[in-house]
């Protein structure tokens, strides 16, 4: 059995004209720790909130990703600086213990 393929019949011509169309514009993302967290929280909650269509689910999913990424670098980030500064260059972990 040979394998099938998928080819599409549309004129060369339309396919450009759908290439061409401007998309929405996305909204720009924030560069600050508080202000992701803050946008995450806020996107959760609309999603946990079920009212969503699957294509908006989707996008909220995908900008959430984004957010929890810019989370991470700049966790990562402050963690640097602290192992930066502390006297021996290593890591420390803090504990409420010694408080």
């Amino acid at each position: 059995m040979s394998p099938s393929f998928i080819t599409c019949n549309l004129p060369l011509l339309f396919l450009n004209e759908i290439l061409a169309m401007p998309r929405k514009a996305k909204k720009k993302l924030p560069t600050d720790f508080e202000t992701a967290m803050q946008d995450l929280e806020t996107l959760v909650q609309a999603m946990e909130d079920g009212e969503m269509t699957l294509e908006d689910s989707l996008k909220a999913f995908e900008q959430g990703v984004q957010l929890t990424r810019i989370c991470q670098t700049a966790l990562k980030d402050a963690e640097q600086r602290v192992v930066e500064l502390s006297s021996d260059g290593k890591a420390t972990a803090f504990s409420r213990d010694s408080e």
